[in-house]
This record gives C-alpha cells, sequence and structure tokens, in this order.
C-alpha cells in the first residue's frame, strides 16, 4: 500500500440528513478527495455526479425492515429505557450494515467509512501504509478500560486485502443478525466494534493511543485527536452539526 492506493469511501445518510450535513460532505470529497471512488447508501432519489454511485439501501438490505421490526418489539417490552435504546439502536444500524457489506464485497484497496457528518479539510494525501502499520483496521478507541472499547467511529480505516477485514465483515454481520446484539447494553455501532475487537483478540491500530481517551468524546473539537485525522478531517458531531 502507499498513497496512491485506491479508496473505497463510503457513506450513508436520509433525505433530511443530506439537507443538514450530506451535501457538504458531498462537496468536501468531491474538492480534497476527488481520486476516492464514492458509494453512498441512501433510500431517496439522489442526483449526484456519475462518478459516484448511489446504492439504494432498501433494495441492497432487504432483511433490515424486519431487523427494525425486531428491534423495536424486543425493546418495547424490556428495560426503562428500552424505547429510547431501540430508536438508536435502528438509527445507527444503517451504518453498521454498510460497514458489513462493504467489508465483505470489497476484496483490494483501502476501505474507508466516514459519517456524513464529517467534512474533509484539505487534499487527502495520506500514508495508509504507515496509518494501518500492517493491521485490518485503523480506528479511534475510548473509553479503553472498560470491559469493552467504544470505538469512535466517524472514520473508520480498513485494508481491504487484509484477510481479517473479511472475518470482521461477517462478524459484524453476525451480531445485526441473530440475537447477539441484544447481549450489548447500548447496541450502537461503536459499542458493537468495540465488542468485537475486544472478545475476537483482533489486532489493529488504535489511533487514540497516544491521548488519554477514556469518555466518549462529543463535540468537534475533541474527536478527532490524531494529528493525520486532526489535519485533514472535521466530525461535527452530536447535535450541532456546523
Amino acid at each position: 500500500m502507499n498513497i496512491k492506493t485506491p479508496v473505497n469511501l463510503f457513506t450513508t445518510f436520509s433525505k433530511g440528513g443530506y439537507k443538514q450535513y450530506g451535501k457538504r460532505w458531498l462537496d468536501s470529497v468531491a474538492q480534497y478527495w476527488p481520486d476516492a471512488n464514492v458509494k453512498i447508501y441512501t433510500d431517496f432519489d439522489l442526483q449526484v455526479d456519475p462518478s459516484i454511485k448511489v446504492i439504494n439501501f432498501d433494495e441492497v438490505f432487504p432483511d433490515h425492515s424486519a431487523f427494525k421490526t425486531k428491534v423495536t418489539n424486543y425493546y418495547g417490552h424490556n428495560l426503562p429505557k428500552g424505547p429510547v435504546i431501540g430508536n438508536k439502536t435502528i438509527k445507527f444500524s444503517y451504518k453498521g450494515f454498510c460497514i458489513a457489506n462493504e467489508l465483505l464485497t470489497n476484496n483490494s484497496g483501502i476501505t474507508v467509512w466516514t459519517d456524513a457528518d464529517t467534512q474533509v479539510l484539505k487534499n487527502v494525501d495520506i500514508d495508509y501504509t504507515k496509518l494501518l502499520n500492517k493491521q485490518f483496521l485503523a480506528c479511534q478507541v475510548e473509553k479503553a478500560r472498560h470491559a469493552n472499547p467504544h470505538v469512535e467511529s466517524g472514520i473508520l480505516f480498513f485494508d481491504s486485502a487484509n484477510s481479517d477485514s473479511k472475518r470482521f465483515g461477517e462478524l459484524l454481520k453476525d451480531f445485526y443478525n441473530t440475537e447477539k446484539l441484544f447481549s450489548i447494553k447500548k447496541p450502537y455501532d461503536g459499542y458493537i466494534i468495540g465488542k468485537i475487537l475486544k472478545s475476537k483478540n483482533m489486532n489493529y491500530v488504535d489511533l487514540n493511543e497516544n491521548f488519554n481517551v477514556t469518555n466518549k468524546r462529543s463535540t468537534a473539537e475533541s474527536t478527532f485527536l490524531h494529528p493525520v485525522l486532526k489535519e485533514h478531517f472535521v466530525h461535527w458531531i452530536g447535535n450541532i452539526k456546523t
């Protein structure tokens, strides 16, 4: 791998999300990451440059409707905050479904997920060889002292040629397809990713290794701390998207 390694960049957003932050994501990618192979998973008619592949979420994941029903039924009858947890589980599952699918279908290059409320700030000239350091995944770990780490999944870098990427994709898909999902107190993407990495003893690069991050980073200034991330991206995390 090197700086010229093909990049498979993808995200997902709704029609409302497009108006709020998705268009900004698209504009910044077009300006600063033009060599990336871009895919967008969405559920509405999105008109973009022909070089960008728009994927109908419902067509690719026809089982997601049943998944939503399963989650709603489970949390509708369990736990004091069940409906709140259920709604968040469904909201963040779109990301999980997309990540698993990309990992299971890409066989080469670098596969990069970014949340759609992430903005590219400058030309992306990342040395992926150095960033991944021969591991299948580079990510930001929070709450590393807990039983399972929480991964801040605003951006994730995968080496598609590494066999552990496929393995991780299968494990992630399995969580959403089975009752394993309900074994996690907060079955949201970052917690699921952390659970898989810890329970399967998978090797990966922690981009927060040199930072004391024991709590969820909830502001744009405190989310991307690694110098490579901080230089190239900002994550308009939470309710404030600008």
